[in-house]
């Protein structure tokens, strides 16, 4: 697993990508028993990033594809997108290519409207990318019109919320509420994104204008 990425993408469960490219999925809610499964496969990125994106699915970027001199090849660079569906494992979706390779040290971020930000690599080179870019999967746009997709508004929220509590939100239409999920973006240092979480919350619709969602995490 040297140097290729991992994160904990769901609760209690970690994915992996092998030297190979497999994805291999770890459940550690029982401590005593981490049991693993294959889930699918991707390109080998050494020095890529996972990063879970709020509708579950995992962003996958950056990297080479050797080992190498530990990965910090432009020759083997990984530049295109990729998107790994927990819900349907065996799929891999692929996307446009970034115009930068991001190798050894690089990064990425989900950003709080769903994009995400890809940035750094170097140090050691061979590029020292001071520099980023942004990401905008596909539930950002309208699949009819390819412009910007009609996304629910949040009106109003709690400034302080209790773990385990539940708690209200006014949206302009509750109706429009498919799933509420909680993403926390993380850290990435060396392939790993350590601090990143996913979480699925339950909720109700109070009435069109009004969502409860329950067991803040």
């Amino acid at each position: 697993w040297k140097l290729h990425p991992s994160l904990l993408y769901d609760v209690d469960k970690v994915v992996m990508m092998a030297s190979n490219g497999a994805l291999w999925e770890a459940d550690i809610s029982d401590s005593n028993n981490v049991t693993f499964e294959r889930k699918g496969k991707t390109l080998v990125r050494v020095n890529g990033v996972f990063s879970p994106l709020p509708d579950g699915r995992v962003l996958i970027t950056g990297g080479d594809a050797q080992q190498k001199q530990n990965g910090i090849n432009l020759e083997t660079a990984v530049n295109s997108v990729q998107i790994w569906d927990p819900a349907d494992p065996k799929k891999v979706y692929t996307g446009p290519d970034q115009d930068i390779a991001r190798l050894y040290h690089s990064t990425a971020l989900i950003l709080p409207d769903g994009s995400a930000f890809v940035g750094g690599g170097g140090a050691p080179g061979p590029l020292d990318n001071l520099n980023g870019q942004v990401y905008f999967p596909g539930y950002l746009f309208d699949p009819q019109s390819g412009g910007p997709s009609t996304r629910p508004t949040i009106d109003d929220w709690p400034r302080d919320l209790q773990a385990g509590k539940s708690f209200s939100l006014t949206v302009d239409n509750a109706e429009t509420v498919k799933f509420v999920t909680a993403t926390k973006s993380g850290s990435v240092t060396h392939a790993s994104n350590y601090d990143a979480r996913w979480v699925k919350l339950s909720f109700e619709k109070i009435n069109d204008k009004t969502i409860r969602i329950f067991n803040v995490p």
